[in-house]
């Protein structure tokens, strides 16, 4: 028997359960309220934050054979060979049922943030950032609903993965 205001825990209470999901799902959009509400003081405050023009000025600048900024575009050779090896571990990791979304979504933005952030170096631009960080945040909210599913409860897998996925797509594109 459970105490009375105790926090059930994942083996009390499946991931499964409507109770947990629910809870999950309020907490979630609790979480994004909150993130919403403080960013947006934070802009009432300091007004609106403009990319400094030098900021793609930090680029390697060294030509391998027909590479530009070889430093800063062949390092997305490793975020591609996580993705790939992601990509390949797909049937054999160990994960719930219901974190599959999530670690698709981690697999897919973490190929895609090679693809664009190589792109990006090639040539930087203001236009091409927004491919560059676009898919480093799917990335983050990802990572974010996987760590909150092991950590506080594994509903979060299916309620917090598109929630968080649209306020990080919704943060870049604004």
């Amino acid at each position: 028997m459970a105490t009375p205001g105790a926090v059930p825990d994942a083996a009390t209470e499946g991931a499964g359960t409507p109770d947990a999901f629910v809870r999950a799902r309020r907490q979630t959009w609790g979480l994004i309220g909150v993130v919403i509400g403080l960013s947006a003081l934070l802009r009432f405050y300091f007004g609106p934050l403009h990319q400094d023009p030098g900021y793609h000025f930090f680029a390697d600048t060294r030509l391998l054979g027909a590479i530009p900024r070889a430093g800063d575009v062949l390092t997305n050779i490793a975020i591609l060979a996580a993705g790939l090896a992601g990509l390949g571990l797909w049937r054999r990791v160990h994960i719930a049922p219901e974190e599959r979304p999530v670690y698709g979504l981690l697999v897919a933005a973490m190929l895609a943030t090679a693809a664009g952030s190589a792109w990006y170096h090639w040539a930087p631009s203001d236009a091409r950032l927004v491919w560059d960080r676009l898919p480093m945040t799917l990335v983050v909210a990802a990572l974010a609903t996987l760590v909150l599913a092991d950590r506080v409860h594994p509903a979060f897998a299916r309620a917090a993965w598109w929630p968080f996925a649209l306020l990080g797509s919704a943060s870049v594109l604004w």
